[in-house]
């Protein structure tokens, strides 16, 4: 019996050895068709390497109507989650002034999922997705979100954005540091909290995402002793004052 069970341990560790160069040798393009093709707004370009470790000069993500840049993308496929039927690979992407980092999986009914994604980038990576101007640093930490197609299914982060600043009427305005915190919404979008951490003002904000709408924000800002007297003016001019704050809402 011993020896009937030594020869199918050997078989095994045979077959999964095979396996193992097999996919070592899988063209990376192969990897970057397949992960188009399961996720359409993922785009890989420049690949080289193999499905097992490699990269990509430039990498993006389409989120309509506009495109994120992520810069060179390089990825290392966890071995053990193939065996689960999970396919994961840690990533890095880098291009000037933007690092990020984590690890994603996609299972096979069909959703993908990010851990512990970590990034600091300039906020002016998504001007497009606003629709105005922003300056300052960014730096967002994702401790788990999962997705199919464009429809967001869990999330767990946050996100603080450090000397804030928005292109209004033509004018600068300087926000201090703000934070927000985002979960899974309605219908497949996001959600988020945005409130003050070192600010001219108080700030009760939500914020909504989905893939058709694009971005709502809407809450409260209130001024304070050390708000300009330019920003009220501002906030008078923008919102609707009801005790002492301005109700704000953008679009």
């Amino acid at each position: 019996m011993s020896t009937k069970s030594g020869k199918i341990l050997l078989i095994a560790v045979l077959v999964l050895y095979f396996l193992f160069i097999v996919i070592a040798n899988i063209p990376a393009r192969l990897l970057a068709s397949a992960i188009h093709k399961q996720v359409p707004v993922v785009w890989l370009n420049s690949v080289e390497g193999s499905i097992w470790k490699g990269s990509a000069g430039a990498a993006q993500v389409d989120v309509q109507p506009f495109a994120l840049p992520l810069g060179r993308l390089t990825w290392e496929l966890n071995p053990w989650s193939l065996l689960a039927l999970n396919p994961c690979v840690k990533f890095q992407t880098t291009q000037k002034g933007q690092n990020i980092s984590g690890e994603l999986c996609h299972s096979l009914g069909g959703t993908s999922s990010v851990h512990n994604v970590s990034m600091d980038s300039s906020m002016a990576l998504v001007n497009g997705l606003v629709g105005t101007d922003l300056k300052g640093r960014a730096s967002l930490e994702v401790q788990k979100a999962e997705f199919s197609q464009q429809r967001v299914k869990a999330l767990q982060a946050s996100l603080t954005w450090h000397n804030a600043r928005v292109l209004i009427m033509e004018q600068w305005v300087n926000l201090g540091s703000l934070a927000a915190k985002f979960k899974a919404g309605e219908s497949g979008g996001v959600e988020a909290d945005i409130f003050d951490m070192q600010a001219p003002f108080k700030v009760d904000m939500k914020a909504y995402w989905s893939a058709q709408a694009g971005w709502t924000v809407s809450g409260l800002v209130t001024p304070t002793e050390i708000t300009p007297a330019e920003y009220v003016e501002g906030l008078k001019f923008l919102g609707e004052e009801t005790e002492g704050s301005y109700k704000l809402s953008f679009p």
